[in-house]
């Protein structure tokens, strides 16, 4: 082998080697960012699994606090309706109490009236009688008038 054919085969070497170590070098930055994203990623990935359990933590709570306010609103509803129902009952009694009174101040009313009737026919008679016994009284004193002075 002559000398320029060594010499181009030691470049030709000595390039590879170059390029070998060039590649070698970026090959180990490329692992070291991979390393550095899968621990980042891991890390995310450790977060990401703490926000779920946290999460499932407060659904759980939420869905509690729901089945709870549900059980709540469920109660308030029958209360209202035993509430309502013994309103109504109430004013059934109520209503027949008001319908005995309007019946009661009926009865009341046409009792004056006939009353009021019987005063005006009192008073009348009583008028009539008053007259008669005036005219009784004055037949009488007449009479004895008439008879002292000998009649």
């Amino acid at each position: 082998m002559n000398n320029e054919r060594i010499e181009r085969t030691m470049n030709f070497i000595v390039q590879q080697q170059a390029r070998f170590a060039s590649d070698m070098q970026k090959l180990e930055e490329s692992q070291a960012k991979t390393e550095r994203v899968v621990a980042e990623t891991s890390q995310k990935v450790a977060e990401t699994t703490e926000a779920v359990a946290r999460t499932t933590e407060v659904v759980a709570r939420a869905t509690e606090v729901v089945a709870q306010t549900a059980e709540t609103v469920t109660q308030l509803a029958n209360a209202t309706h035993l509430a309502f129902a013994d309103t109504q009952a109430g004013f059934i009694d109520v209503d027949a109490k008001i319908n005995a009174l309007v019946d009661a101040q009926i009865r009341t009313e046409e009792n004056v009236a006939r009353t009021e009737a019987n005063v005006a026919r009192t008073e009348a008679n009583v008028a009539r009688t008053d007259e008669s016994l005036r005219n009784l009284i004055a037949e009488f004193d007449r009479e004895r008038r008439e008879r002292r002075n000998g009649k």
